[in-house]
């Protein structure tokens, strides 16, 4: 019996992945040095001055995954088994690895926190090719196309049930890429079909959408704001209104019931996506020896003629980077019914109703209760477990749970551990810690963000005295006695380019 246990933990092993080995990595650790010195030349006529932020989230992804950068170090109580497990960068919209968690987490909190259990239905409104641009030389302008998108459906909406006096609750997410790329800023909203009035009584909306309607009011809005902006002139307006076909679109998905919170929460974790999916990028040499990188899609793109891109290595970076959100720049807002203000009045007034024996009686079972609450419980180790369906703290060996024990952070510490444990990367054995451009240890305390997080450490039975972070000369000649020190290696999956 232990060992069918012990072959289906074996079986069931998370294995961490290998950043070094995907072609986006490979991209940027070869390229982006030589970006940086020709982007004013070549790239900023047409995408606008570089942000400094956009060069601190690059270096950010080539560290994330990485175990030069630092790691935590996990044991497992009953067999005395050791593991180590790399830091994360959690940059916005850029990194694959880091974004999804943030897809599960937004996708989780929207279906437990704000939507209603009403119907809903996704819109999806895209503006023409002329005016895209002027979201990303001025991408202030981007929170206010979403506030567009939702003056336009709200109305539309409160038309539908006769009722100004009550409001919908939808979630705006801004896009600023297509399915190859592009630079396309456009709009993806989860919106219930109906109205909610100060009460919370909601009047649904019957029949079928009228989507037409709906992208004429939208192009009209969207025009009066550019032009208050002062973003277009009245001519580029008056030519745009001219167009026989306006490059406008509004899409209204089919009816989401009310109880499918499956179908609700895969759609809110679609509407933030990232921007690239490492899986559609590969990597060749061209003819002339540059480096191509070669951008897939399912569908055939209309304005490209084909499902593929071909661009040049530092073009490609170029149009991957503008995707970048701005340092406070929102990328997913809740409006009406949904939107924080509503949803914090809401919960005042509730708890104003409720007992106070009642109230007293939960703050007692919240003081005292183990768990964490909702927001320190979406872990590390949690959401991996939902996405892969294997549960990355289970011991390979017996099954057990593993406990986090230690965070190394300190560059001198993770290279004599590395180093002792032949883990160093074969092209800079002697050194941890850089990046390509830099003659200096990019490795510092403040800029590290620790993934697994420490509500993955019992209080209760954890070893409080290891956690030091082996700094001193203790920890320095002690880590060679760590004789079951294993690191589980990663399955390589480097992208092998394809033709076409």
């Amino acid at each position: 019996m232990a060992n069918d246990t012990t072959r289906t933990a074996r079986q069931s092993v998370y294995k961490p992945r290998n950043p070094r080995k995907t072609p986006l990595w490979q991209i940027l650790h070869g390229h982006f040095a030589e970006f940086l010195s020709v982007y004013e030349d070549r790239f900023e006529p047409r995408y606008g001055r570089l942000s400094p932020y956009v060069q601190k989230v690059v270096e950010r992804y080539l560290r994330c995954g990485i175990l030069d950068f630092g790691f935590a170090r996990i044991k497992c109580a009953d067999c005395g088994r050791e593991m180590l497990l790399a830091f994360s960068c959690k940059c916005r919209s850029f990194c694959p690895s880091c974004q999804k968690r943030r897809q599960l987490e937004f996708a989780e909190f929207c279906v437990k926190e704000v939507f209603a259990p009403v119907p809903h239905r996704q819109v999806v409104l895209s503006i023409p090719k002329r005016i895209r641009l002027h979201f990303f030389r001025n991408r202030k302008l981007l929170s206010k196309l979403a506030r567009c998108g939702w003056e336009t459906v709200r109305d539309f909406l409160q038309t539908a049930v006769g009722r100004e006096d009550a409001v919908p609750g939808a979630v705006v997410a801004i896009q600023t890429f297509g399915n190859l790329g592009d630079l396309q800023p456009h709009l993806h909203m989860i919106v219930s079909w109906g109205c909610f009035d100060e009460r919370g009584t909601f009047y649904a909306v019957r029949g079928a959408p009228d989507a037409d309607m709906i992208e004429q009011v939208f192009r009209h809005r969207l025009f009066r704001m550019l032009l208050d902006e002062d973003a277009v002139t009245r001519e580029l307006v008056s030519d745009l209104l001219a167009w026989r076909h306006s490059g406008f679109s509004a899409y209204v998905g089919e009816s989401v019931p009310a109880r499918d919170t499956d179908s609700l929460e895969s759609l809110a974790q679609y509407i933030v996506r990232g921007a690239v999916a490492q899986e559609r990028l590969s990597v060749s040499d061209g003819l002339d020896g540059t480096s191509r990188v070669t951008y897939r899609s399912k569908k055939v793109h209309p304005g490209h003629g084909a499902n593929f891109r071909i661009l040049d290595a530092l073009d490609f970076i170029a149009l991957l980077v503008a995707h970048i959100p701005a340092r406070h720049e929102k990328r997913a807002i809740n409006y009406g019914f949904y939107s924080n203000k509503s949803r914090g009045m809401r919960k005042k007034t509730l708890e104003a109703q409720e007992p106070a024996a009642v109230r007293s009686q939960a703050e007692i079972v919240s003081a005292t209760e183990d768990r964490a609450p909702l927001a320190v419980r979406r872990a590390w180790a949690y959401l991996v477990a939902k996405v892969y369906e294997v549960d990355p703290l289970v011991c390979p060996d017996c099954g057990s749970r593993m406990k986090i024990i230690a965070y190394i952070q300190e560059p001198d510490v993770i290279w004599k551990i590395l180093n002792h444990l032949k883990l160093l990367p074969e092209e800079s054995p002697g050194t941890v810690g850089h990046l390509p451009g830099d003659d200096t240890a990019l490795v510092r305390s403040a800029e590290i963000v620790c993934e697994p997080f420490y509500d993955d450490l019992d209080p209760g039975d954890a070893p409080f005295d290891r956690l030091r972070a082996f700094g001193g000369r203790d920890a320095a000649d002690g880590y060679e006695c760590w004789e079951k020190l294993i690191r589980v290696v990663p399955a390589d999956n480097r992208s092998t380019p394809r033709s076409y």
